[in-house]
This record gives structure tokens, C-alpha cells and sequence, in this order.
């Protein structure tokens, strides 16, 4: 099995070109059924350059805010498949869409119960 993730470490350095944690796609090969346990400390080192001074045992990962149990998360099932982002050390922050911003509520911009939060998804309906 195979599945790409980007490994994120919201506590390292911050990317010269952009003011945002680091971050480093990686595609992960392993059989069906692996723990996270089995590779998470080869995800830490992606992202941080291999370098693990200052950590000690396993490296605490998350998939958004949630803390996610290395012996007990499997590759491949939620919420560790194909295109996950996972934080190594602390929570990630999520990205935020590009054009969004919140509506006044009542507006007719405002999104409804099944298009929440995006103006680019309720630009096109009418009052």
C-alpha cells in the first residue's frame, strides 16, 4: 500500500519564503494493516531534516487537533489516508481558504446548513 501525507512541524522553523511552519510531502510504502507506530518517527525526520536533538521517544503526531495513538492508527484508514496533513509535536493549524471570510449573519451571502463557511460556494445564489 501506498499513500502520500505532508508532515508538518508547527513548532519548528518557519519557511524563509513563506511565514508558516515547514512542511514535506513523503509517500509512504508499507503492507496493509501498519501501525502509525511503525513509521512515525521516520515522519518526524522528514520534516525535520532528520535531525532529533531534543526529542526523546516516540514523536507525537496530529491529524488537525486531534492526537492520534500511533499503536492503535492504521495506514490507510481514517484519518491517515491518501492526503492527510499530520503536525508532529502540537496541533497544526488548518488552512484557511483563500476567499474566505464570514458573511454578516441574514445576508443572502450568508451559507446555509450544507455550504458552510466559503463565500466562493454561495457566491452564485440569489437572494
Amino acid at each position: 500500500m501506498q499513500i502520500r501525507l505532508t508532515v508538518v512541524d508547527p513548532l519548528g522553523p518557519t519557511s524563509p519564503v513563506r511565514e508558516r511552519a515547514v512542511s514535506c510531502d513523503v509517500l509512504v510504502t508499507a503492507p496493509a494493516g501498519t501501525a502509525l507506530a511503525a513509521v512515525a518517527s521516520a515522519l518526524a525526520s522528514a520534516v525535520s531534516g532528520g535531525d532529533s536533538s531534543g526529542s526523546t521517544g516516540a514523536p507525537v503526531l496530529y491529524a488537525g487537533d486531534q492526537r492520534l495513538d500511533a499503536q492503535r492508527c492504521t495506514l490507510g484508514e481514517p484519518p491517515l489516508i491518501d492526503g492527510a496533513v499530520l503536525a508532529v509535536g502540537a496541533p497544526g493549524e488548518p488552512e484557511p481558504h483563500p476567499s474566505w471570510s464570514p458573511p454578516p449573519p441574514g445576508s443572502p451571502r450568508s451559507p446555509g446548513p450544507a455550504r458552510a463557511g466559503c463565500i466562493c460556494c454561495t457566491a452564485g445564489r440569489s437572494a
